[in-house]
């Protein structure tokens, strides 16, 4: 399945993947990792408002790991490039 679940609580989706996902099946989860503040004040402004935005929901890799553990989900591991995270566990 491929969708946006930005407005959905993220226990909600996952609880839900779960419960159809078949045993020893996998989910696989893709965001956009947190942008760090630079020390530049302009920089950093713009950072946060994309940070903030109701648009684009970014995360850590940590929150997303905890979330897949929390939902039960087994050998959860994540792959960062550029910002771009890419996770996932089996049932």
């Amino acid at each position: 399945c491929f969708d946006s679940m930005f407005n959905v609580p993220i226990e909600k989706w996952m609880e839900e993947a779960y419960r159809v996902l078949e045993p020893g099946g996998l989910i696989v989860v893709s965001s956009l990792e947190d942008i760090d503040d630079t020390g530049h004040f302009i920089s950093d402004a713009a950072i946060s408002n994309i940070n903030e935005s109701n648009l684009v929901k970014r995360v850590s890799k940590s929150n997303v790991e905890r979330d897949l553990r929390d939902t039960r989900l087994n050998n959860v591991d994540t792959f960062i490039y550029k910002g771009f995270l890419l996770s996932w566990g089996y049932k």
